[in-house]
């Protein structure tokens, strides 16, 4: 009898720390399904129009939506991207291309991340570790240090930048570099 009482005892101890452990594990799981993305995307090739004018399109491996209430607040490209830039005619201004890329949907703005790489339709890079590109708005800045090589041969070093999607005009604070000067110039 003392056996057959001890093996209840030892099932029911046995069952109650399961239900401790699958509830730790449930709500494990449940948070990870909270902060998880509501729609994974991939071999993404999007465009972004503005009154039926393409401003960009936009190329990634990854894409991962994440939802409030029902909405898409923000999409996370961690895999890489890949942006052309359109003016109103359709003519390609240049390039954008990152590591990762945060397109935050409420302020129409993508926040591109480690490694960014923007080329000019005119040879012009500028190299920065982060780059915000505001699309509706025209406006292309970085408040870190960029380094910008000129199609012209140029090359400086700035604390900052500022610009639109046509590249003009330019704008970087603390700019440090090699400029090549006309031969002709005071002439």
């Amino acid at each position: 009898m003392l056996f057959l009482l001890t093996a209840v005892g030892l099932a029911g101890a046995c069952l109650l720390s399961a239900c401790t452990n699958d509830l730790k594990k449930i709500q494990e799981i449940s948070q990870k399904v909270v902060n998880s993305p509501a729609d994974t995307t991939r071999g993404v090739d999007m465009i972004y129009s503005d009154s039926a004018k393409v401003k960009a399109h936009v190329f990634a491996p990854l894409m991962l939506e994440y939802q409030k209430n029902g909405e898409v607040i923000r999409t996370v490209m961690p895999k890489g991207v890949k942006i052309i830039i359109y003016d109103n005619n359709l003519q390609q201004q240049g390039t954008i291309v990152a590591d990762t890329a945060y397109y935050m949907n409420v302020q129409k703005q993508f926040k591109l991340r480690k490694n960014v790489v923007l080329t000019s339709t005119k040879g012009d890079v500028f190299e920065s570790e982060e780059l915000d590109y505001d699309i509706f708005n025209k406006k292309i800045s970085s408040t870190k240090p960029v380094d910008i090589s000129m199609a012209n041969g140029n090359k400086s070093h700035g604390s900052s930048l500022e610009t639109n999607d046509t590249f003009n005009p330019i704008n970087i604070q603390n700019q440090t570099g090699i400029f090549y000067m006309d031969s002709k110039l005071g002439q």
